[in-house]
């Protein structure tokens, strides 16, 4: 076969296969390195895998590899990098945590949003039912069981919030299984931590309208009809 220019001859097949980082398929084709240097390209890249018996010994093995190649070279001008797999997990780590960070954020500034709605639409609904509450307070009603009936009410507005969150989310996640053939986790604890956190918002901004409307007088709840 030609590669390039250069002719070479098959000696072998190999399966498809992995080397440490590396998928060996059908595209890939091994030839010595020295054949490469002086028949293909002087300048062609060369990389080197070095395997350490424990982990905690990478950064050790990295910096002999780096002081031997230095030795080797001489005065020539280093031309070489070198890196190890913790590293790499390092920075796929703090790439993930700042993603996390970020997502966190995004979430946060929903949730706050959603929670204004859900109290402007409590709000309106003190409003419109100030009549009502009145005559509910007036015929003997107390006041922490007005203020317990819409926080309930807030409960409920934001719980079906979340439930239809939660529904879009799990069909989110089996359509890019199904198009992407990516793997999706629907865990029974984040469907029910997300639950709880719509119940939360339900109850941290519909306190104000509850309390709203459990303070009111019934005289001039009444005469506001």
């Amino acid at each position: 076969m030609l590669i390039g220019d250069a002719p070479f001859l098959i000696v072998g097949l190999v399966e498809d296969v992995t080397y440490g980082q590396v998928l060996v398929q059908d595209t890939s084709v091994f030839v010595p390195y020295t054949c490469v240097l002086r028949r293909l390209s002087p300048q062609a890249a060369i990389s080197l895998m070095v395997k350490a018996h424990e982990p905690s010994l990478l950064p050790e093995v990295q910096q002999q590899i780096g002081d031997l190649l230095e030795r080797r070279r001489g005065v020539r001008a280093a031309e070489f990098t070198t890196s190890n797999v913790g590293a790499a997990v390092a920075a796929y780590r703090q790439g993930s945590q700042t993603m996390t960070v970020l997502l966190a954020a995004i979430a946060g500034v929903s949730l706050v949003v959603g929670g204004i709605g859900i109290m402007n639409i409590m709000l309106v609904s003190v409003a419109e039912r100030t009549p009502e509450i009145g005559v509910r307070l007036a015929i003997g009603t107390r006041s922490r069981d007005v203020q317990r009936q819409f926080l309930v009410e807030a409960v409920i507005l934001s719980l079906s919030g979340g439930a239809l969150g939660v529904l879009l989310g799990c069909g989110a996640a089996f359509l890019v299984t199904y198009l992407n053939q990516w793997a999706t986790d629907i865990t029974l604890g984040a469907v029910l931590g997300a639950l709880a956190c719509s119940a939360t918002i339900g109850i941290v901004f519909g306190y104000y309208p509850a309390r709203r409307a459990a303070v009111l007088e019934p005289i001039r709840a009444l005469r506001r009809d």
